[in-house]
């Protein structure tokens, strides 16, 4: 008796789990309609998704016939014999392959094998700091490392931390983002698969300035970790009479608007404090030592000096 009760307990049990998985599961096993309403079929949203001007390769394996090289027209259609039109919007290739077997084999087909191969998808643009900068053809796929290759490579002067990208959305409004590209090489974050007419443009770094008492004031190319002392060598050096004991650096700053710094560039060459970093913008001056100024003009005076030498000119003393 206990073990007939056992038994029956056993299939009560297994006859609840068997309804329970067939509710909860029931999604997964429910029929999918077949419309061609622009494409609710798989998809990858990291492929590439067809548009207008695309040519597309379509084979249908054992009936040649039906297979064709088709053009997607401005309304993001092809057209194919028996199906007729169909909407490849939003569609990659494995979503449009599945498409159409479903299509064919509704009516005239049964479990037709069909291949789809985007044969030509327009063009993309490396721009701007690039060493060869143009248009390229579009490759499913392709991502903006291997499109940084393709143009070449970056120049010297261009600001990694500073791509703009620039894509038509699906509305057509154009919508750019900015990528730090180091990042991107190091694998922080993921590379980024272009789209066609992508537009990726590459900007300059941007400028520090070096005024006063240095051999070559002006603007000069930033460089992301750049140091004072390369700052200062990149002008030539600090003058004769510059007071690099009391260099001055202006710089931006978000919270407080301007902060100017003032630093002992002698002790930095001495490896007494540590070399600091330069901030794009960053507007470097270097005084004047009036008693370096002083000595300058009395021994230019006596005719001790050199003209082409704002400093002093020790050569003269030799020999004396």
């Amino acid at each position: 008796m206990c073990g007939l009760t056992g038994r029956i307990s056993f299939f009560i049990i297994i006859s609840l789990s068997l309804l329970l998985f067939s509710v909860f599961s029931g999604d997964a096993y429910s029929d999918v309609s077949l419309k061609d309403d622009g494409g609710d079929f798989p998809e990858d949203n990291l492929s590439y998704h067809m548009s207008q001007g695309d040519i597309i390769d379509i084979k249908v394996f054992e009936v040649d016939e039906l297979s064709r090289t088709v053009h997607v027209d401005s309304n993001g259609n092809i057209n194919l014999p028996l199906i007729g039109t169909v909407s490849v919007k939003g569609l990659n290739e494995e979503g449009l392959r599945v498409k159409l077997e479903r299509l064919l084999a509704k009516r005239y087909l049964q479990k037709p094998q069909v291949s789809v191969f985007v044969k030509e998808a327009g063009f993309f643009y490396v721009l701007g700091n690039v060493n060869n900068g143009e248009r390229f053809p579009y490759t499913p796929g392709i991502t903006l490392q291997q499109s940084i290759a393709m143009a070449g490579g970056f120049t010297e002067n261009a600001d990694l931390s500073s791509i703009n990208l620039t894509r038509n959305s699906v509305n057509g409004i154009k919508k750019r983002i900015t990528i730090d590209y180091n990042l991107v090489k190091e694998g922080v974050s993921d590379d980024i698969p272009l789209m066609k007419n992508d537009v990726i443009f590459v900007n300059a770094l941007g400028k520090f300035y070096l005024g006063g008492y240095v051999k070559k004031p002006g603007s000069f190319d930033y460089r992301p970790d750049m140091t004072l002392q390369q700052a200062i060598a990149s002008a030539g050096g600090v003058d004769e009479i510059g007071k690099a004991s009391k260099i001055r650096i202006t710089r931006k700053d978000k919270d407080v608007g301007v902060k100017i710094l003032t630093v002992n560039y002698n002790k930095i060459k001495s490896g007494e404090s540590e070399d600091i970093d330069i901030k794009e913008g960053d507007i470097i001056y270097v005084p004047k030592s009036y008693m370096l100024g002083f000595v300058q003009s009395f021994f230019f005076s006596i005719g001790l000096g050199n003209r082409s030498n704002i400093g002093v000119n020790p050569t003269p003393f030799v020999g004396r």
